[in-house]
């Protein structure tokens, strides 16, 4: 049964390209089978969007609310301004299945919808010294920061239908290799030039990981040296490898003081989220609504 609100429908395009955008923002953070498993909650998400948007683009009608030709521009050229060409721009709409004309009318429709928003929400009050203290208090397990370590590594590379004569010699070549280090040649140098990994770029260097991050063997490997200490080889699935740790970081808790401008901008944001709701459950109350 399609979804109607007051006088309009929600048509399938709609639904659809809701729920596509939602899945995009989800892959992000989420595996794709994870995606594919909560198919019904994303469905059902996409209807209440675009309900909430009809019920709030209907009463900027109602307020006469408008945006003007010069907003549009500018929010335009805001969008513009991430890709790093105009075609770049111009594949991705093409992508998402969108023209010129409706992008910008979507950019009419959503600055009205944050003038009535501004106009029935209003500015939202920064949280209180006592309200960032009690949330850090109640979740100070959020502000845990598990041990890491800093490692480089040069990656000699196998191939899974390699024969073993050939791996031999994978693993004979980053010997030769480790050797060369351990007589004094210098890790990055020889990462830059040798290793088969994209990290050859920056020396070898992959940047902090906690526990959990790399593959087992790899992680055993860099959790057991010491600062400045180089491993024997590691082998895994993606090769022979040898890692030098560059730095290390002891779990800890982020104190109140370095937490308490990230605490109070998410409880800025919530409020925010929790007025919105209200006012939108306000119009839902008095909208006829079916198929939902």
């Amino acid at each position: 049964m399609a979804i109607k609100v007051n006088n309009d429908t929600v048509s399938d395009a709609e639904l659809a390209a809701e729920e596509e955008r939602i899945k995009q923002q989800l892959a992000a953070h989420i595996p794709q089978e994870q995606i594919e498993a909560m198919k019904e909650v994303v469905k059902k998400q996409a209807a209440e969007s675009l309900i909430n948007r009809k019920l709030l683009r209907e009463a900027a009608d109602r307020e006469e609310i408008t945006a003007s030709e010069e907003e549009i521009d500018k929010r335009m050229e805001m969008i513009k301004s991430k890709f790093d060409s105009p075609e770049a721009y111009s594949r991705q709409l093409a992508a998402i299945g969108i023209t010129q004309k409706d992008l910008r009318k979507e950019m009419e429709n959503a600055l009205r919808m944050e003038k009535l928003l501004q106009r029935h929400v209003g500015e939202i009050e920064e949280p209180t010294e006592a309200e960032v203290e009690s949330f850090y208090k109640e979740n100070e397990e959020r502000f845990k920061q598990p041990e890491m370590v800093r490692a480089s590594h040069i990656l000699v590379k196998t191939e899974p239908e390699e024969s073993q004569p050939e791996r031999a010699a994978k693993r004979l070549e980053a010997a030769k290799l480790l050797g060369e280090i351990q007589n004094g040649a210098d890790f990055g140098r020889i990462a830059s030039q040798r290793s088969a990994c994209p990290s050859k770029e920056r020396g070898g260097d992959l940047g902090y990981f906690e526990r959990g991050r790399m593959v087992k063997p790899f992680e055993d490997a860099a959790f057991s040296l010491n600062t400045g200490e180089i491993s024997d080889l590691v082998e895994t699935q993606f090769g022979y490898h040898i890692v030098k740790v560059t730095d290390r970081k002891q779990e800890s808790t982020a104190p109140l003081e370095m937490a308490k401008d990230d605490i109070s901008e998410f409880l800025k944001e919530r409020k925010r989220e929790q007025a919105v709701k209200a006012y939108t459950d306000e119009l839902r109350s008095k909208a006829t609504i079916e198929g939902a």
